[in-house]
């Protein structure tokens, strides 16, 4: 039996600690954690894992109770909106539809536009600059200097 336990041992320090904890469809859940923590309760020799899992279902029910908070504070957040929206005069509700939202979304588009137009400018500045990066004085000794050489090659 010394045998068969240091394989099942063995076998543990590879699936982890928490994997007899998992239900059927290998999820922990607080139901598979309390059988598991109900099986195991008073074996001394896996007194880490139960320590492990009886953290794990205090973290839980904590977990709930913040998604219970959570919840509940969202509600009443929902309803004194809706308490409020009932109470706007027309000039605040001008306010919240034209100047928060329309006007910030317009301003935004322009901005972009600005951006947009902005670079399109200094993309042809550049490409400007680079076709006319000569000066005229030296195209024009160029063209002589060719206009001489083709003289040389026709006067022969």
């Amino acid at each position: 039996m010394d045998v068969r336990w240091r394989k099942w041992k063995k076998k543990q320090r590879r699936r982890g600690l928490l994997e007899e904890a998992k239900n059927d469809k290998g999820k922990l859940n607080k139901v598979s954690i309390q059988n598991r923590i109900s099986e195991i309760e008073h074996n001394d020799e896996l007194k880490d894992e139960l320590a492990i899992l009886k953290k794990y279902r205090k973290l839980l029910n904590e977990q709930a109770r913040v998604n219970k908070e959570i919840k509940d504070k969202e509600s009443l957040l929902d309803w004194q909106v809706s308490d409020k929206y009932k109470a706007l005069t027309i000039d605040e509700i001008k306010v919240l539809v034209v100047d928060d939202k329309w006007l910030a979304k317009i301003e935004q588009d322009v901005q972009g536009e600005m951006q947009r137009i902005s670079q399109r400018l200094t993309g042809r500045i550049k490409e400007l600059a680079e076709r006319y990066d000569e000066a005229l004085p030296k195209l024009e000794e160029a063209v002589e200097t060719m206009e001489q050489k083709v003289k040389g090659i026709w006067g022969r």
